[in-house]
């Protein structure tokens, strides 16, 4: 996984445009959290070089990053932006989760997995696949929705809550 420092700023710029209301703790904690999850991919020399075939100027330092290091794919939500490319397959990133779980659905299941438990113990629920809905990736939100897996059915997950005693058993002291 590849990324430079213009595609993250342009994230936070949207996410910011987004929620204007978030303080700056929480934006830099984004652009901390991507650097460190994804620290040997950062991609620091490029040049736009005026190589670009899309119709947006503001996205050539994304296909400059993409041409330096030789990334096969390129993931984004304006695939009308990247024309047809020799240097790299561009998709959606919905398209990528759903073929990533035809290569690794065991993978795929213990990260989402491990986001909706996450979720159920921060937020006491997790509807993740209404989440991946929400976020532009309906065909893999229905891969996660019916993701062969032991335990509850996916969905919509909950804190389930401590048992209750049985009838005639008092709590002790």
């Amino acid at each position: 996984m590849y990324w430079s420092e213009g595609v993250v700023a342009d994230t936070i710029h949207h996410l910011r445009k987004q929620h204007p209301c978030w303080d700056g703790k929480k934006t830099s904690n984004i652009r901390d959290l991507i650097a460190s999850t994804f620290e040997v991919g950062r991609v620091a020399d490029y040049v736009v070089d005026g190589t670009y075939p899309g119709p947006d100027p503001h996205d050539a330092h994304v296909h400059a990053a993409a041409v330096a290091c030789h990334a096969d794919i390129l993931l984004t939500g304006d695939i009308d932006d990247f024309p047809e490319c020799e240097a790299y397959e561009v998709m959606f990133p919905d398209e990528f989760l759903v073929l990533v779980d035809d290569s690794m659905p065991d993978v795929v299941w213990e990260a989402t997995h491990n986001q909706a438990s996450y979720r159920v113990a921060r937020c006491g629920e997790c509807d993740l696949p209404a989440r991946l809905r929400a976020a532009g990736a309906p065909r893999f939100a229905e891969r996660v929705r019916v993701h062969p897996w032991s335990g509850p059915p996916r969905g919509s997950l909950t804190k389930r809550s401590p048992p209750r005693a049985r009838e005639g058993e008092g709590a002790r002291r």
